[in-house]
């Protein structure tokens, strides 16, 4: 069974290496400010400290761009101020 799981890590570690050489980029977000270009707020959090307000708090999903085109957004929180 190990050999198999070890196989299988093989296999995708060589995929996304493919990809990410072809122009596969991962949209990982988390402490940037929002973007819904390449994000999709979830939910919203209250901001713990000044300067917080829309800014990812957590991200759920990461997102991928192709050669500079969104094929899925980031799936995130994002830090609100409700003053």
């Amino acid at each position: 069974m190990d050999t198999l799981v070890e196989g299988v890590d093989l296999v995708e570690r060589k995929f996304f290496k493919a990809l990410t050489e072809a122009g596969l980029e991962a949209v990982e977000p988390e402490g940037e400010r929002f973007d819904p270009n390449t994000m999709e707020a979830m939910m919203r959090v209250p901001t713990e400290e000044e300067g917080q307000d829309e800014t990812v708090h957590q991200v759920f999903q990461k997102g991928y761009l192709f050669k500079d085109l969104l094929i899925r957004p980031a799936r995130v929180s994002v830090y609100k101020d409700d003053d």
